[in-house]
């Protein structure tokens, strides 16, 4: 009862401040650094047992002679109606903005769900402790729903840039092939087809666009498409409408001054600045507003 319930203390400002950077803008403030007061100060009161060696803490564990124990209860149910402050302003805040786009809300949907299971899970233990038939052994059960509810939100977080430039988290990136042989001249049709219909109707443009739906758009079963993409052009579903909306994007940073980057954005089909900024500096090597800065267009699609 030590530093795990200090460091449940940054799990509600964590959650807060990474849904803040995603939604409105990337960086830390100075403001921000006030979600982190509670955090430090129950550090400090917990650092004189951290700091001690470890027979001293083995024997205060042991004999149970922990000072202020009863305090340390009350920061434990502090840091509770802490996390579930954040997770009401998570909702207030940014639960309408994710309905921009069905894949967003979906993403928002699973990851504040995950984050409401691990506070219960971790409620749910400090309630259960209380009644006499509580088993110690469910201590193993508890745990490992927190821990599973954990890793769920890290794998929708590291889902997000994905679904924030209009994918579906559950589109795969590779397609297995081996009972859905594609030959080389079909396949060289479906991209050469594909790109007129990229060039004439600009799909990519499109933030809700999935592999199921470009499929749709252009009459093309849906793995030869995937297959035709990875084999002739070299790239994923989602690295090709990447590239196909980061040229647009170039295009737009030179020609047309009086839109801003995220007005660029959003007519390139992301629903988020700070997805836009990550894939094109990923794509073109610098950030938009540099890119703006200097002359020429690069061909991105070779």
């Amino acid at each position: 009862m030590t530093v795990p319930n200090s460091l449940y203390m940054l799990f509600g400002p964590l959650f807060y401040l990474y849904f803040k950077s995603i939604f409105i803008k990337p960086g830390f403030s100075k403001k921000d650094v006030l979600h982190f007061i509670p955090f430090v100060l129950t550090f400090a009161w917990f650092s004189p047992f951290i700091f001690k060696t470890s027979e001293e803490k083995r024997y205060i564990i042991s004999h149970n002679v922990f000072p202020g124990q009863d305090l340390a209860i009350i920061i434990v149910w502090a840091g509770i109606v802490q996390m579930c402050i954040y997770l009401f302003l998570i909702h207030r805040h940014y639960a309408s903005l994710s309905k921009t786009n069905p894949e967003v809300k979906q993403w928002f949907r699973w990851v504040y769900g995950f984050f409401s299971g691990f506070i219960i899970s971790y409620t749910s233990y400090y309630i259960l402790a209380n009644f006499l038939f509580f088993n110690t052994a469910w201590d193993y059960s508890i745990s490992f729903s927190m821990m599973f509810f954990i890793f769920f939100v890290a794998w929708f977080g590291y889902c997000q840039p994905k679904v924030f430039s209009g994918f579906t988290m559950f589109e795969p990136d590779k397609v297995k092939y081996k009972n859905r042989p594609l030959s080389f001249d079909v396949g060289k049709e479906i991209v050469e087809n594909l790109e007129k219909s990229m060039s004439e109707k600009k799909y990519f443009l499109q933030s809700d666009l999935s592999l199921e739906k470009l499929s749709n758009l252009t009459k093309t079963n849906r793995h030869y498409l995937s297959q035709a993409i990875n084999e002739n052009l070299e790239m994923n579903f989602f690295e090709y409408i990447n590239s196909l909306r980061i040229t647009e994007a170039c295009d737009l940073l030179q020609k047309r001054k009086d839109l801003t980057i995220i007005e660029i954005a959003y007519q390139v089909g992301y629903n988020n600045k700070v997805s836009f900024n990550k894939a094109f500096k990923n794509i073109v090597g610098q950030t938009p507003t540099i890119f703006r800065s200097e002359k020429g267009c690069k061909d991105l699609i070779n």
